[in-house]
Order: C-alpha cells, then structure tokens, then sequence
C-alpha cells in the first residue's frame, strides 16, 4: 500500500522504525553529555520480537488513540524517564 493509498483507508497506521542513536547526547563532552542523560538500563539490545510486539501494538485498535509519539525500546538506554 502506498502513503496516498494509507490516508484514504480508514484504520490504516504507518510504523516508522529507526534507531535510538538520534536520541543520545554526542558533544565530545562527557560531563556534558552525562548530565543530560541517565546513565541507567538494561545493557542489552532489544530482541526482534520485543521490536516486532511494540510494531503490532501500534498497529492494533488497541493504540488507535497514539499519534505521532516516538516509542523508545532501548531498556532505558537513552535515559528518558
């Protein structure tokens, strides 16, 4: 389905997936940096199905009410809290 084609159909979604890295600080000032962002997580990367439900969870009925809201699945990496 094209862009065009979703705005017309009542109930579609379009999912955009990109990387956390946007998020962090990157200065090349450290204590700059670490005082903009937590430095508390879950020192892992997301598996692809931690991915894949968040991605269906935005596609259900479920989620209809979320509009243009960043998810961020990075087990607290980024610091938002």
């Amino acid at each position: 389905m094209t862009l065009p084609a979703a705005r017309e159909e009542p109930g579609s979604s379009i999912v955009f997936v990109s990387s956390a890295a946007s998020l962090r600080a990157a200065t090349g000032i450290p204590a700059y940096d670490a005082s903009k962002a937590a430095l508390l997580g879950i020192c892992r990367q997301a598996t692809a199905w931690e991915v894949a439900y968040a991605t269906i969870w935005l596609l259900s009925a479920e989620s209809s009410y979320v509009n243009a809201h960043p998810l961020i699945l990075d087990g607290g990496a980024t610091g938002f809290a």
